[in-house]
């Protein structure tokens, strides 16, 4: 079995690569906070134990429900949007959506920003295909506007974007739209295509 996590979370994160999992942000004390914290726990060795790493750099106080892929050959986890919570804030009516796009190089646990996402969107599938980073559907939050977690959903979207990770100052590109607007899908690249699986539309899957 694993070891317990440093902390209770919701709807964080993960990834797994190169034999350690790892989990990034998530809701703490049930849905009032957000965490920008992240973990690793090597599963290779005959004791797993959790390990933090630096945390996400984001001007909010936390991330939850980012796409998010992982990159055997770089050794680095892309996460992408989501929802944040305004630092020092406590509370749904604080949650709103991220552009965030961040990346981790997990052999020296490093974060670097890339270029934000062209509008807002959580859950969001991410995949990376031949060294372009694809980013599709997604939804947007609003919690300002209703003051409740199911009423601070606004809508669900179609776009599909691209982001060259050999020249990533170019920005997201527009590519395809998805043939149906939802959130929370999960997205495979299975050369030559990227996969999108599942979702919900609004907040039923």
């Amino acid at each position: 079995p694993l070891p317990p996590a440093s902390r209770s979370l919701r709807e964080a994160q993960g990834a797994m690569l190169g034999g350690t999992l790892y989990v990034f942000g998530g809701f703490v004390d049930g849905w009032s906070r957000m965490s920008a914290d992240a973990w690793a726990c090597d599963l290779r060795g005959s004791t797993p134990r959790w390990t933090p790493l630096p945390r996400m750099p984001l001007a909010a106080q936390g991330n939850t429900h980012a796409g998010n892929a992982a990159d055997e050959a770089s050794q680095t986890i892309y996460l992408a949007g989501g929802m944040a919570m305004r630092a020092g804030r406590q509370g749904l009516d604080d949650v709103y959506t991220a552009d965030d796009v961040l990346a981790l190089h997990t052999p020296t646990a490093t974060w670097k920003r890339l270029p934000p996402l062209p509008a807002p969107r959580f859950g969001g599938g991410l995949a990376l295909l031949d060294g372009v980073l694809h980013f599709a559907s997604g939804g947007t939050v609003d919690g300002s506007r209703a003051g409740g977690r199911a009423d601070a959903f606004t809508a669900d979207h179609d776009q599909h974007w691209a982001l060259s990770l050999a020249d990533p100052t170019r920005g997201w590109r527009a590519r395809a739209a998805v043939p149906v607007r939802a959130n929370n899908m999960a997205a495979a690249a299975l050369r030559p295509h990227v996969e999108l699986l599942g979702g919900q539309i609004h907040g039923a899957a």
